[in-house]
Formats: structure tokens, sequence, C-alpha cells
């Protein structure tokens, strides 16, 4: 190829625009293979830390539910839990998924924010990275609705990703897209700024590794955080904690 080519073709390649349609699709691709899902990787070191962080005898919700495997592992963990996603097809799996008297039930957000149901957790994992601001202010405003005063929104992401790292090249329609269909890079400070804008003061910011438990060996555990903190390597995943204040209410 030349380089007056090269030019050309380049010029030819753009970012590919997610819409709501693109989204499903994608989605629906790759529930085809869900134990490559986040919370079927490391669900348990999930349901671990927020263990850590709620008192054991609170009710959960696990929003985007997806095909429930952060559900079980809350369950699992001792809590009350409810399950909700925008996929009727997942809100259907997961609802058959678990028989046990703590399991609450799977809906829709809609049906589960028309029914005024409220818990004291709710747990955002790995979503708020995929959601353009329209859909991050819809959000949040159903998270401040289900949660009780005082409540919890735990959020969980990746810690300063770099996007170009995962961006991939489609040569069928010469568009460039993350390849986990990543949107945004949050760090904790700015994660806890929009958190605060939509009603929410942040108690806690946690850089941590969800591949690393320590349950596994403390040892391990230990000399790899030594290890990371040696070459100023940042941790791969953020978890925040944030408490619902008043309405009305500025979260300082």
């Amino acid at each position: 190829m030349t380089n007056e080519n090269a030019a050309k073709s380049d010029a030819q390649v753009k970012p590919l625009q997610w819409t709501d349609e693109l989204v499903r699709n994608f989605w629906n691709y790759q529930s085809r293979t869900p134990v490559n899902y986040f919370t079927s990787l490391y669900g348990d070191r999930i349901a671990e830390a927020v263990r850590r962080c709620v008192p054991r005898q609170a009710r959960i919700l696990d929003y985007a539910c997806g095909t429930g495997a952060l559900t079980g592992q809350l369950l699992h963990a001792g809590f009350l839990v409810g399950a909700c996603d925008l996929s009727p097809d997942s809100v259907a799996y997961v609802q058959n998924k678990y028989d046990n008297p703590a399991f609450c039930g799977a809906s829709r957000v809609n049906d589960l924010l028309a029914r005024e149901v409220q818990f004291d957790v709710v747990v955002l994992v790995e979503l708020v990275e995929h959601v353009d601001e329209n859909v991050l202010t819809k959000i949040m405003a159903d998270v401040y609705k289900v949660l009780a005063p005082g409540g919890t929104v735990i959020v969980t992401t990746p810690n300063h990703e770099n996007l170009d790292v995962e961006t991939v090249f489609c040569p069928c329609c010469n568009h460039t897209f993350h390849r986990w269909q990543h949107v945004r890079s949050w760090s904790g400070k700015a994660l806890a700024e929009r958190l605060g804008i939509h009603g929410f003061k942040t108690v806690l910011i946690n850089e941590t590794d969800f591949s690393l438990s320590r349950n596994n060996g403390l040892i391990r555990y230990w000399l790899h955080r030594i290890l990371q903190a040696f070459r100023r390597r940042k941790l791969p995943h953020l978890m925040v904690a944030a408490k619902k204040m008043p309405e009305g209410k500025a979260a300082t």
C-alpha cells in the first residue's frame, strides 16, 4: 500500500458511536459466554469487599444484574438480595436461577421503580464505564429512588483505565471500539464528585485488585500490593461507597 493510500485508509477509520441497538447487539453476543463476565470471574471477591462495608443484615439490590453471578455471591455471603436489569431475558433467567428464601426476586428496572421498593444498599458493578452522560444521570436517579434514607451505593469500575489499550479495529465497518464497550474512564476523585452531584456523599474510595483475594493467602496478597506500590502502578480496580444524602442537601 502506498503512503497516499494508507493516508486515505486512515482517514476513513472512525470511532464507533454506540447506539442503543449496537449496545444491545454487543451484549446479546457476549451473553453467550457468561463465564467471561466480570462478576463471574470476581463476584466472590466483590461480595467479600461489600461484606466488609455494610451490615450483614443489609438488604442489597444488584442493579444491572446481568446473568446474576454477583447476586448469587451476595446470597452466599448471607445478605437479603434483590436484582434488576433492563433486559427481560436477564430478569427471567435470574428469577429462575435462585431458589433461596433470602432472594427478593428479579425485576425489570422500571417495574422495580414503580413498586417503590427500597434497599439498604445498591451495588453498581462495572457499569458506569459503559454509559454516556444521559444514561448515567438516569441510573443515578434510579439508585437514589430505590435507596432507603441513609442507604449506601457501592460502585466498582476500572481505575484510571487507558481506553486505548483495549481499542480494537473492525475491518468490516472501518471503526475502532473498546473491546468491552467501555466509553469512559474514571478516577476515584472524578467518581466521588459525580456521586456528589446526584446526592451521595462518598465515604470510601478504595483502589484494589479483585483478581487477588485475602482468602488465597495474605502473604501473596500483600507482596503483590507492595510490589505494585514499589513500581508506582495503580491498582486496576476502583471501589467507591457513598451514602444517600437527604433530598436538597449538598453532599460536602
